[in-house]
């Protein structure tokens, strides 16, 4: 999401002294200032340098482009590690009020930024919520666990103190009013941007106020953030640890369907062969078709109701309870 410091770690895991650990090559690949499709220029990187790490600069926001980069990994033989910012959450989103907060005020602070998102975006607020709500629909604890089980790794990078003090009502309140805001204008409106359509101005009004609020509550915003090195240093030092081998993923709720391609009702064979057999009867073109091969060759049947490339580990997952079970 941006604001979440991905260039600046991977500028700082660039110059890491002995990079991690195992003497491979690292370089990086700016989204903002990559042309064409992102994930086929680091494909094509990897083929080039097979023996390296390469440091994606990149939002990776769905499953879209989940499945994109489990895609890539398979035809290049790479592993991919997702990092993402460790927040508690909300039971709709991987990412709390306070974080969001935080990423905005990052991404109000910056000027002259690649990708055109600063503190002279007119837009920026609206930006920030579009991003948030890419990931609607998944609480931390599913958000984790899906990235678990796609890449087998997951490294979170330090972002709010422990014991930080709750977010100004403040603060929450107008953050909560741009979301309201956004639900509003994407029903209507749909992907067109806030600077147009007819809450044009209120959108103006809101960026507005978003801002004042924000910088109004500076010195909060940063002193509930963990200190910048630090998160860099966990980083690396869970980077370092999937490099040697030592990772252990942690355990999901969803681990037992990891390893699960699909999930599908089982047909009577028997039962589907005595309707060929009938139709092979009635039909000599089919009967051709079959010849004495029917027995031999359809011995299981199956509807598919989901599979993990198409349809991702949560709906796989989501019929684990009628295993075994039989079907009308």
């Amino acid at each position: 999401i941006p604001g979440c410091a991905k260039s600046a770690l991977c500028k700082e895991l660039l110059n890491a002294p002995g990079g991690l650990g195992d003497n491979r090559p690292i370089h990086t690949l700016m989204g903002d200032l990559t042309k064409g499709k992102y994930w086929q220029k680091v494909a094509d990187e990897r083929r080039r340098k097979p023996y390296s790490v390469m440091l994606a600069d990149k939002n990776a926001p769905n499953e879209e482009v989940w499945r994109q980069i489990e895609d890539m990994c398979r035809r290049t033989r790479a592993s991919a590690v997702p990092v993402v910012p460790d927040s508690g959450g909300t039971e709709s989103n991987p990412f709390s009020l306070d974080a969001l907060a935080v990423f905005m005020f990052r991404v109000l602070e910056r000027v002259n930024h690649p990708g055109n998102l600063d503190k002279n975006s007119p837009n920026a607020g609206y930006v920030l919520l579009m991003f948030y709500h890419l990931y609607e629909g998944k609480s931390r604890k599913e958000f984790d666990g899906e990235l678990v089980e796609r890449f087998g790794s997951l490294i979170k990078m330090p972002l709010l103190k422990d014991d930080r003090s709750p977010l100004p009502d403040h603060v929450r309140s107008v953050l909560e009013e741009g979301i309201s805001w956004y639900k509003l204008h994407t029903s209507k409106h749909g992907r067109l941007e806030s600077t147009k359509g007819s809450y044009a101005q209120e959108w103006a009004k809101w960026e507005k106020q978003m801002r004042e609020t924000l910088f109004g509550n500076a010195d909060y915003l940063q002193s509930i953030q963990v200190p910048f090195e630090s998160a860099v240093k966990q980083v690396l030092e869970q980077l370092k640890l999937i490099a040697k081998g030592e990772y252990k993923a942690p355990s999901t709720e969803k681990r037992n369907f990891g390893t699960i391609v699909f999930a599908a009702v089982s047909l009577p064979v028997t039962e589907i062969q005595s309707l060929l057999v009938e139709l092979a009867g009635k039909d000599p073109t089919i009967d051709l078709f079959f010849k004495e091969d029917l027995e031999r060759n359809l011995k299981k049947a199956h509807v598919t109701l989901a599979h993990k490339r198409s349809h991702g580990v949560t709906a796989v997952a989501s019929y684990g309870p009628y295993v075994n079970r039989n079907v009308p």
